[in-house]
């Protein structure tokens, strides 16, 4: 029972801490900003729904993907 308290409290937690926020112009910048930032491959660029720029996923060394979220300047 603890682990499973343990387990819906750390994923929502875990998705929250993954995210993280810079600034870029265009898509091209976005996926290049992401990339020096985690060292990872991008997967996806896309814009974000409210039009504050990028939504990037990348995919980590460890098998772990990344999302930041990439504001434009």
């Amino acid at each position: 029972m603890m682990r499973r308290c343990l387990l819906l409290f750390a994923l929502p937690l875990s998705l929250y801490l993954s995210t993280a926020t810079v600034h870029a112009d265009d898509s091209d910048a976005a996926a290049e900003i992401a990339r020096s930032e985690t060292g990872g491959r991008v997967l996806s660029v896309t814009p974000h729904p409210d039009s504050t720029g990028y939504i990037v996923k990348i995919l980590l060394d460890d098998g772990r993907v990344r999302t930041l979220h990439i504001d434009p300047r």
